[in-house]
């Protein structure tokens, strides 16, 4: 019914009508040739679609760490193609999906340690007046005498408390900053066992040891970042 009320079909029922009425037989069958051209071009239209490649997002990353994702975004959605485009082969399908499946959550997983190292960040924004702080306090208590040093010495420990929860803070910059590293290096491999399996002209799923490892090696990554990601909330308290 719906083909019989798209405009393109009525103007094409009108003309075969206008060639009965008429007794034009071109007419009637330029008409019937319209309707049944637009009949076809509706049936496609409304056919199956093909399914989008999963992409990772980074609506939820600040557009200045954007750049900091992109080599892990890129290699998810190279991985996510790559399956995509050989998913006729057995091999490929399953062993490569579930590396799929781990490379996105390697990717959602790199996208929280980012927004968590923002937080890391605003945290060490005071150290360098916390360290002057500390030196004009040490330089008080090497001057100072009586009941006023005990006070002073209570201070220079409260500024050297502070300058180690930033060191701490600094550290967790840095394993953050390695563990995204890893996170790239780990992707990278995985795209490349998956190219090297889509090349291959077997079709068993059984066998693919470099694949395997690999995606065993995306699960122990996800293990890294929870630990990583624990430690550095610890800090950063």
């Amino acid at each position: 019914m719906k083909y019989f009320l798209h405009p393109m079909a009525i103007l094409s029922e009108a003309a075969a009508l206008v060639g009965v009425l008429l007794g034009r037989i071109d007419i009637l069958a330029l008409g019937v040739v319209g309707w049944v051209a637009v009949a076809a071009w509706l049936s496609i239209r409304s056919g199956p679609k093909s399914a989008a490649l999963p992409v990772l997002s980074l609506d939820s990353v600040r557009n200045e760490n954007r750049t900091r994702l992109l080599p892990i975004k890129r290699l998810h959605d190279d991985i996510a193609k790559v399956v995509s485009e050989h998913s006729d082969k057995p091999v490929v399908k399953v062993v490569g999906g579930e590396a799929l499946s781990e490379a996105r959550r390697v990717g959602e997983h790199a996208i929280r340690l980012l927004n968590l190292r923002d937080q890391v960040l605003s945290a060490v924004r005071g150290e360098e007046d916390a360290r002057r702080r500390l030196e004009l306090a040490e330089q008080q208590l090497a001057e100072a005498g009586g009941p006023e040093r005990e006070a002073i010495e209570v201070a220079v420990r409260a500024h050297r408390q502070e300058i180690e929860h930033y060191e701490g803070a600094e550290a967790a910059l840095q394993r953050i900053d390695a563990e995204l590293r890893l996170a790239e290096a780990a992707l990278a491999e995985a795209k490349a066992r998956i190219l090297v399996s889509a090349s291959r002209d077997g079709s068993a799923v059984e066998g693919d040891s470099d694949l395997a490892d690999t995606i065993r090696r995306l699960k122990s990554l996800q293990q890294s970042f929870d630990e990583a990601e624990s430690l550095t909330r610890q800090e950063i308290r």
